[in-house]
């Protein structure tokens, strides 16, 4: 059955994607790797996406793309055998948000490649809740250089207020 989200999918796959860093285990597929294929398979059923299949990388940071799995759903991204990629959230996709945004921006629209991240519901080709997207890098770039500034501030509080403390002595 081909509806209007999947015209022209006859023939390419439906890549679904999930990640989990190094916390879980090693040798076997983790819990939440299950979990997120069965949210995948679900979501991909329920809205008419044709072929799905589940890459996955399980133990690996999402700061790099040296990924295994990642690596085998790319090259049939390139081979041009992916109609549409779908992730739970963007941060299963990837934690180095400036090459998140250069697949999402520029590599798979340049490649007729829809993206879904569930949680933002963003769908790159209809531009549904990139915005959000946008929002969700800015706020990420800013949590760290606040952290280090609020920590420090805090610090010179501490400090000021143990000075001003009598001296016990023993």
């Amino acid at each position: 059955m081909t509806t209007a989200k999947n015209k022209g999918q006859e023939e390419k796959i439906t890549a679904l994607y999930g990640r989990l860093s190094d916390d879980d285990g090693v040798d076997m597929e983790s819990n939440s790797i299950s979990n997120q294929r069965t949210i995948l398979q679900d979501y991909a059923r329920k809205n008419g996406y044709l072929h799905p299949q589940f890459f996955y990388d399980d133990g690996v940071s999402g700061t790099t793309f040296d990924r295994p799995g990642f690596k085998q759903m790319q090259e049939l991204v390139e081979a041009g055998k992916v109609a549409t990629i779908i992730v739970k959230d963007l941060s299963r996709f990837g934690r180095n948000y400036l090459e998140v945004g250069n697949y999402l921006e520029v590599v798979y629209p340049t490649l007729g490649v829809k993206f879904i991240a569930i949680q933002e519901n963003v769908e790159t080709i209809d531009g549904k809740g990139t915005e959000m997207m946008c929002s969700s890098f800015y706020w990420q770039s800013r949590t760290k250089p606040r952290s280090r500034k609020n920590c420090m501030r805090q610090e010179c509080v501490w400090s000021r207020a143990k000075s001003a403390l009598p001296r016990l002595t023993v």
